[in-house]
């Protein structure tokens, strides 16, 4: 006989009105420790959140990127309740769509004109859209992860349902691979629309100007051939500093796509670039047109992270942060001989339980969390040479999320999202929890084994870029 939802838990009660797992893939409880995680937040303040027994969470996972400033950040709540008493959706446009557009315009590399929508998805697609308008051609050529688009582009391993002659004009390469590059240019010579691309979590051994070399060269090569180059900077937009990545790592590419961050939670995208690009989304020779897009109280929300982001110190504060997230981890990898690797910035760290070669031990200070915000000179590869076999990382990449999970540190397949509202105080948790999980994880594989440690199931991929 079938329970009542009243005796169910939340996860229970989900699967049988949701399809399948929340409206977002990656909040799926797959993606969590089972008994160890909590299965929903209902509230969050700063950096950490409240599940619905009370308990708090250290929020490593900013909700997937969008809460840059923290939960309940006041300026923006204040934006946000004063707009909605005044309304949310209008039959004409409303200042703050002119607003937020010229902060967006003074700030970001290449923009001067903007439009908005709600989703990453909805802008990416948009630019790409553009991208074969302006050209005349059809293949896109992309890098990274962009969402997931049934009418020109698929990143993830659920093609179904899209239309198979569609995904022939789409086109993935890996980050910096100049041979695939090559082949697609020889093999659809003058139909190349575009060059999308996203800059990942950088590994140890690639410095800052080897990401601006690849971001160059992608522009390069995108102009060569008479294609666009697209930037999506829906996770870096903001996050890696006003202007996103392409500011930081001083290359401008012709369009780029905003979102997560750029309201502090609430839905908000934007296609930035040059005045006679955007233009034909305003002429409608390519349509672009969403009723939420112009919502106020995600404008207004914009406006006071932006505004937030201009005038105070939120961003170094970032990055000393992360700074000490990142190096403290690298080391603890390092002293306990485990064969994990961190990847990323001061503003995105990514822990990768994957084969390295051996490295420079780090200076314990810097590991500890001291005032000394550099990056070390030298890369880090943490542990001796070890082979890890897929379902061996899985294993430990799940002992590390559980065990973290154990001692209230909310992570999402190892990722962490700084947040600009970081202390000494959360920096110190979690390293201190780090240390602690390092420390039993080297024990299970001095032992009896990883499998044998795990207090849940091994956690699997709900959604696998290709």
């Amino acid at each position: 006989m079938p329970q009542p939802p009243s005796v169910l838990s939340l996860t229970q009660r989900a699967a049988r009105v949701l399809a399948g797992c929340p409206a977002t893939y990656s909040k799926s409880p797959q993606r969590y420790p089972a008994g160890l995680a909590p299965e929903a937040l209902v509230s969050g303040e700063g950096a950490y959140g409240w599940s619905p027994d009370g308990r708090r969470w250290l929020d490593t996972v900013a909700a997937l990127g969008p809460i840059l400033l923290g939960y309940g950040h006041r300026a923006v709540e204040k934006a946000v309740v004063r707009q909605l008493a005044r309304g949310t959706s209008f039959s004409l446009m409303h200042p703050l769509e002119v607003e937020v557009a010229e902060l967006l315009c003074d700030l970001i590399p290449g923009a001067e004109c903007v439009r908005f929508a709600r989703n990453g998805k909805d802008v990416t697609e948009a630019a790409a859209r553009l991208a074969r308008f302006v050209t005349g051609k059809r293949h896109v050529v992309y890098c990274g992860y962009h969402g997931g688009f049934s009418d020109y582009l698929i990143t993830t391993d659920h093609p179904g349902g899209v239309l198979p002659h569609l995904v022939e004009f789409n086109h993935q390469i890996p980050w910096n691979d100049a041979e695939a590059l090559r082949e697609l240019f020889e093999a659809y010579r003058n139909d190349i629309a575009a060059i999308l691309f996203e800059v990942p979590p950088e590994p140890p051994e690639r410095t800052p100007e080897d990401t601006a070399t690849t971001m160059r060269w992608y522009v390069d090569t995108a102009h060569q051939a008479g294609a666009l180059a697209i930037c999506d900077e829906v996770v870096t937009g903001l996050r890696y500093g006003l202007g996103g990545a392409q500011a930081r790592y001083g290359v401008t590419a012709d369009l780029a796509t905003f979102s997560k961050a750029l309201a502090n939670g609430l839905p908000l995208a934007a296609l930035t670039g040059p005045r006679d690009l955007l233009r034909h989304c305003a002429s409608g020779a390519t349509f672009m047109s969403t009723t939420f897009g112009g919502e106020t109280t995600a404008l207004a929300a914009a406006q006071a992270v932006l505004v937030t982001l201009r005038d105070t110190d939120a961003l170094a504060n970032l990055r000393t942060h992360g700074t000490r997230l990142l190096d403290g981890l690298r080391g603890l990898f390092y002293e306990y001989a485990l064969p994990a690797e961190v990847w990323g910035n001061d503003a995105r760290l990514a822990v990768r339980w994957e084969e390295r070669d051996a490295g420079t031990k780090p200076d314990s200070a810097t590991r500890r969390g001291a005032e000394t915000p550099e990056a070390p000179d030298v890369p880090v590869s943490p542990c001796p040479r070890v082979a890890v076999s897929p379902s061996s990382a899985a294993q430990l990449r799940t002992l590390w999320l559980a065990e973290m999970a154990r001692r209230g540190i909310l992570m999402n397949t190892g990722v962490a999202l700084p947040m600009t509202c970081y202390t000494a105080t959360e920096t110190q948790a979690l390293l201190t929890a780090a240390e602690a999980v390092c420390a039993l994880m080297r024990q299970a594989l001095d032992g009896g084994g990883v499998a044998a440690a795990l207090p849940c199931a091994v956690l699997g991929d709900v959604l696998r870029v290709r």
